[in-house]
């Protein structure tokens, strides 16, 4: 706080705050003591001193400054805990601590401004998705508290209506539900409206009906404040019923997910404005089985996406030109804020961080591509002496290149095709990893090209597939998918192949060749900065790329591809704060290996422990090496 408002500021509204809360309700008390009201005259007896009232009051205000949706929730969540406080408990304290943050956050405007509210944002459903959090919070708060023995606030006979039984469950419920709530999920309104029910059902049953039943209200030549303790214990459900009341007028703000199919005239559509746009060179896997597709209004831009784990991983670049670039963007994240969702760009080319900085959004790299430019690729100089190797050695063992379909392949080739693919896949440990990564399916599609490596026997040695790349109605480029070699095939096969494609692309008039993005890579090239969330990001995506490598070999990959010497792009991942990084990563995880079983994942804990002992056990030869070569010149 003292950072966003100075040291100045800071001691003021705490002082002035603390100082306000306890002469407002110091005055109060006993003002209202002397007219004889029952709950004064009980919280009088308690003392006033209330340490945090000042802190809270600052934390509020620092609030304002925070990201959403914490810059709305924390100050309704510390005014609904104190308000439940002072319901349920009761002391003087308590109401000490509510004026003092009530105090702080009217006068927060002076101290700290108000963040401006990103465009992106469904401000309605944001507000409604707090507020429900924040009353159920308060809630759960206040039956944790109101069964203490010193509590005597106006509400703490629902915890002797709910039992001490019930009260800790209801109490649990309520903040799971909170939780949900504040992430737009419908199960968790669904399970708050039934506790909120079965907290009002007790009340009535064990306070009104059996209160009334049993005679024990007296009206006549009784004191206020014995029918003050009457009318407030007859009354006390109106507090969960209230909150039921405003959980179910908001129940919009709450969507219930399924994953619903997509439709073959989505799918075209899809495909016409990947055709019309320009959504990058990985734009056409957003074609693929278990995406979603979000269109404006207007119909010229889209994004493809994949829903996992409740946040919207977009299959690279928005769908729309460049010029529309921005307001794709910020219409997107405003549907996903909407369905209370976590927009998360993925793999997103550079052009567009500029965008997300003006957002203020979180960026890091996630992977990096690697792009062949046509007019200038060649086989010559000393770096390609492999790639001219594979392609003497195809044309001395009698192996060609082919372009097909997977269609058109005949039942022969395309037995060997699926066995190439299958007994790849099978060698692995570990699941064969989707979402941006194709396999035998993504190359069923009329509009991929194969390009296989054949000799003069009929056997396969390997093949590559090929995704089109569209700009603008014009074809301008492919991006390679799909990668298999046979066990006996040629050695450099796959490099023939690429070879090849990127020959016969220049001839065709292509401009690029994507050898698409490879995971958790990232060249001499890039730079990113050391500290920030960004620097944190950057660092951890390199702990995971040397842990992930032993089994899937990103590392390994890059080499490969650093052969034909190409362009090296960055791939981005943007979300609005980096809070919500390690919730991307997680619904990353969920997208790449659906189907990881926990007998794979100590498959690869293994992999990663053999790799590390391989690692140090290299180290220390290398080392003994090095001395002894020290002791020999020295000698």
């Amino acid at each position: 706080m003292a950072r966003i408002a100075g040291p100045v500021r800071t001691v003021l509204l705490a002082l002035g705050s603390a100082a306000t809360a306890f002469a407002v309700v110091g005055l109060g008390l006993a003002l209202f003591t002397r007219l004889g009201e029952a709950f004064a005259s009980l919280a009088s007896i308690d003392s006033l001193w209330a340490p945090f009232a000042g802190a809270a009051g600052v934390l509020v205000v620092a609030a304002r400054k925070f990201a959403a949706p914490w810059d709305r929730l924390v100050p309704v969540l510390v005014l609904t805990a104190a308000f439940s406080m002072v319901l349920f408990r009761g002391h003087a304290s308590d109401a000490v601590v509510l004026v003092g943050v009530g105090a702080a956050a009217a006068s927060g405007g002076w101290v700290v401004p108000r963040n401006p509210r990103s465009s992106w944002q469904d401000v309605d459903a944001d507000r409604a998705r707090v507020t429900a959090a924040a009353l159920l919070v308060g809630l759960g708060i206040g039956l944790a508290v109101g069964g203490g023995r010193d509590a005597h606030g106006v509400a703490s006979p629902v915890v002797y209506a709910l039992g001490p039984v019930a009260t800790p469950i209801a109490v649990i419920l309520l903040l799971v539900a909170s939780a949900a709530v504040l992430r737009g999920r419908w199960l968790g309104l669904v399970v708050a409206v039934v506790v909120l029910a079965v907290i009002i059902a007790a009340i009535v049953w064990r306070l009104t009906v059996d209160s009334v039943r049993e005679r024990w209200f007296t009206w006549a030549d009784v004191p206020f404040g014995d029918v003050e303790w009457q009318l407030s214990i007859l009354l006390l459900w109106l507090i969960p019923l209230a909150a039921l009341v405003v959980l179910v007028r908001r129940r919009q703000a709450f969507v219930r997910r399924s994953a619903a199919p997509v439709l073959q005239a989505e799918h075209e559509r899809l495909v016409d404005a990947l055709q019309r746009g320009d959504a990058g060179s990985l734009g056409w896997m957003g074609t693929w089985d278990g995406t979603s597709t979000w269109f404006s209004d207007d119909g010229k831009s889209a994004v493809a996406y994949r829903a996992c784990n409740g946040v919207a991983l977009t299959v690279s670049d928005p769908i729309c030109s460049p010029e529309d670039a921005a307001e794709t963007i910020k219409g997107f994240a405003r549907e996903c804020s909407r369905l209370a969702l976590v927009p998360a760009f993925y793999s997103v080319h550079a052009a567009h961080e500029g965008i997300f900085a003006e957002l203020g959004w979180t960026v890091t790299q996630v992977a990096e591509e690697s792009v062949l430019d046509l007019a200038t690729f060649s086989l010559k100089g000393k770096k390609r002496t492999d790639l001219r190797t594979a392609v003497n050695r195809a044309a001395r063992v009698g192996v060609t290149a082919e372009w097909t379909s997977f269609s058109n392949l005949n039942p022969a080739m395309r037995r060997q095709v699926v066995a190439l693919s299958q007994g790849w896949v099978s060698q692995k440990e570990l699941p064969e990893m989707g979402f941006t990564l194709g396999g035998l399916p993504e190359m069923d599609d009329p509009a991929v090209r194969l390009l296989v490596a054949v000799d003069t026997t009929g056997q396969l040695h390997g093949v590559t597939s090929w995704l089109p790349v569209y700009r603008r109605g014009q074809l301008v480029g492919l991006t390679l998918d799909v990668m298999r070699r046979g066990r006996s095939a040629m050695p450099g096969t796959i490099e023939f192949l690429i070879v090849h494609a990127a020959l016969d692309s220049a001839a065709e008039g292509l401009e690029s060749l994507s050898l698409s993005g490879t995971p958790l890579a990232r060249s001499g090239q890039a730079v990113e900065p050391m500290s920030g969330p960004r620097g944190l990001a950057g660092r951890g995506r390199d702990v995971l790329g040397r842990l992930l490598e032993p089994a899937y070999g990103f590392a390994s990959l890059a080499r490969f591809k650093g052969k034909f010497q190409p362009e090296h792009r960055p791939l981005l991942v943007a979300c609005p704060t980096a809070l919500e990084l390690p919730v991307v990563g997680r619904a990353l995880v969920s997208a790449y290996v659906p189907s990881l079983k926990f007998r794979q994942v100590l498959a690869l804990v293994s992999q990663v422990r053999h790799a590390g002992q391989e690692r140090r056990r290299i180290a220390r030869l290398e080392k003994r090496g090095t001395a002894a070569a020290f002791v020999d010149s020295s000698v």
